[in-house]
């Protein structure tokens, strides 16, 4: 083998579906809620918005991307790999995007070596959001302040001008926040 010769890299075709029955043929199939799971409750328990269709696929693409690289070991000769996936999100056409595809794709074959082409294509159905909106009321309170008690939180808590009246609530753990007159 010449130095001008080059060793193409190992293709591995991986379908992401919502539904078995969805995969291609001659593709892996990584089910969504069988392959990749999660928990949605403990999601929402970080959560203090309602339940938004871009978190839940935002986090099933970092898992395939994960499930990708799990099946498919790296050659001794080769380290990179190419991976096409096809994954079922809500909105496709956002995450086909050029906007969004195209970083997305040269952040990871940056980061991983691998050249990736992600399809995004349309779930079968949408995911059933649990019904929880809020940890807490929000009422009154102009800003949330993620408090780890460091000196950078309690400078971003200082930010706000007591004069406006404005509230922020501020604490590292649910039994911590308080609100802080601002």
């Amino acid at each position: 083998m010449s130095a001008t010769d080059t060793i193409p890299l190992r293709q591995v075709n991986v379908d992401v579906v919502d539904e078995p029955a969805r995969a291609g043929a001659n593709w892996t199939a990584c089910v969504i809620d069988q392959d990749i799971r999660f928990s949605a409750e403990h999601l929402l328990s970080f959560a203090f918005a309602n339940f938004e269709p871009i978190v839940f696929d935002t986090l099933v693409v970092a898992a395939a991307i994960e499930f990708c690289d799990r099946i498919a070991p790296r050659s001794s000769k080769m380290w990179g790999r190419e991976f096409v996936v096809r994954i079922a999100v809500h909105d496709p056409a956002r995450w086909n995007d050029s906007s969004i595809a195209n970083p997305l794709h040269e952040t990871l074959n940056l980061l991983t070596g691998n050249k990736w082409n992600l399809v995004f294509v349309r779930r079968a159905r949408d995911y059933q959001a649990i019904g929880q909106s809020h940890l807490f009321s929000l009422d009154g309170v102009n800003a949330v302040i993620a408090f780890s008690e460091g000196l950078d939180s309690k400078a971003v808590s200082g930010l706000f001008s007591p004069r406006d009246g404005k509230q922020s609530r501020a604490g590292a753990r649910r039994r911590e926040i308080e609100e802080v007159p601002c």
